[in-house]
């Protein structure tokens, strides 16, 4: 297409244009890697954001019982992320987004 056809077809083409529908967009594969790449970034900092709550929780001997409380409830919550990003449904949520870059997610 760097000048305008290839293989007889052009920019109007019902082929090529076929190719930029949403559907046809939705289906493919680099966009299906994309959000499995927003999914693998989205698990990363809920684990980050876990094991951090842990980490505190485990090494705050002299804090306060109820500020413990609010520590406790925030690691509750942020399982419930992890939970959540890491499951098949989180996909079909990011149906319809850009998703993420797929070299910038953890491997």
């Amino acid at each position: 297409m760097a000048y305008g056809q290839f293989e007889g077809n052009n920019l109007s083409s019902p082929d090529v244009r076929a190719l930029f529908t949403r559907r046809s967009l939705l289906a493919s594969g680099w966009y299906r890697e994309r959000l499995l790449a927003k999914q693998k970034i989205d698990t990363a900092v809920w684990e980050r954001h876990v094991h951090a709550l842990q980490r505190f929780l485990a090494n705050s001997s002299e804090v306060d019982e109820e500020y413990l409380l609010t520590i406790e409830e925030r690691l509750m919550d942020a399982r419930a992320h992890l939970r959540r990003v890491n499951s098949e449904t989180y996909l079909e949520e990011l149906h319809g987004t850009t998703g993420a870059e797929p070299s910038l997610a953890p491997r």
